[in-house]
């Protein structure tokens, strides 16, 4: 299974391929990104030592040919390949759904051929895919206190207590290290005013990041929206139905949180009420290519 499609900054969909009125040739650039490998030479010592590596954007072209009536299809072509403007990539295979925005450099080609084909060249500044399917997850606040006592007492045995400091196991699936969505919402605190939280602290534990956020007059039913995507980074603080920007909410020593690899542990506390928070975290998978 093999989908190959097209998005404008609108919403509008073109199907590549399979498609009754275009053929797709041989796609460039959709495997991993080329990287920099950059090295200096050491006095009295063959060859050099590595002193850096960098990855680059991609640069993504798509030859296309318009099937008959060519002309037709061709205009069509037109309003979606829209040189400087955003474009996103959509590619399924077997082994799922994936996506990549970029802008179109380029969309020519010659017109007097048979068949005539036409080559749209994508920019994406950011060299990676992204799964379709984004892992949702929420960040709790139990303690476990499980253990097998020889005797259970009259009153009974805690098997966890609420504590004012949530952790919890995220798990980044991809083999590259990626931003994530935080969304923090005001919960049941037990006064109703404004102010309720304080200042919050959101942590990974495994790469020693941690972001410290002044909530300001954030009270229940209100969100504090965190995105430390590349390209997405930003910091909203929604108040009785008011959005506004909160970049200038983030404390000294703090950094954007990106997620390793593998396993990763966050944890987050507030100055009062961190119990009445909901903390719903949203990854969108990095790939190399697809």
């Amino acid at each position: 299974m093999l989908k190959l499609s097209v998005e404008t900054s609108s919403g509008d969909t073109l199907e590549l391929f399979p498609s009754n009125d275009y053929s797709v040739g041989d796609v460039e650039n959709l495997a991993a990104p080329a990287v920099s490998v950059n090295t200096a030479s050491m006095p009295g010592m063959a060859g050099g030592v590595l002193s850096g590596v960098s990855v680059g954007g991609r640069t993504i072209r798509i030859p296309i040919v318009p099937n008959n009536p060519p002309g037709e299809k061709r205009f069509a072509l037109y309003q979606v390949f829209r040189v400087g403007n955003p474009i996103t990539v959509h590619m399924v295979n077997n082994n799922g759904a994936f996506k990549i925005s970029g802008y179109v450099e380029t969309f020519d080609g010659s017109l007097f051929g048979n068949p005539q084909t036409l080559t749209a060249t994508i920019v994406c500044p950011s060299p990676w895919w992204v799964s379709e399917s984004p892992e949702v997850q929420m960040l709790g606040y139990s303690q476990g206190l499980f253990e097998f006592p020889f005797a259970i007492p009259e009153e009974g045995i805690e098997f966890g207590i609420d504590f004012a400091t949530g952790m919890g196991y995220v798990e980044n699936k991809g083999p590259v290290e990626c931003g994530l969505v935080i969304d923090v919402y005001g919960g049941n605190a037990p006064v109703q005013s404004s102010g309720d939280y304080g200042v919050i602290k959101i942590a990974n534990e495994t790469t020693g990041q941690v972001m410290i956020i002044d909530t300001g007059d954030m009270s229940r039913g209100d969100n504090l929206h965190i995105d430390t995507r590349q390209g997405h980074k930003t910091i909203t603080l929604t108040i009785d139905n008011d959005t506004m920007l909160a970049l200038n909410k983030l404390k000294n020593g703090s950094s954007w949180l990106t997620l390793v690899p593998g396993t990763n542990v966050l944890s987050f506390s507030a100055q009062q009420n961190a119990e009445y928070l909901d903390i719903y975290l949203t990854i969108d998978t990095q790939y190399e290519g697809v």
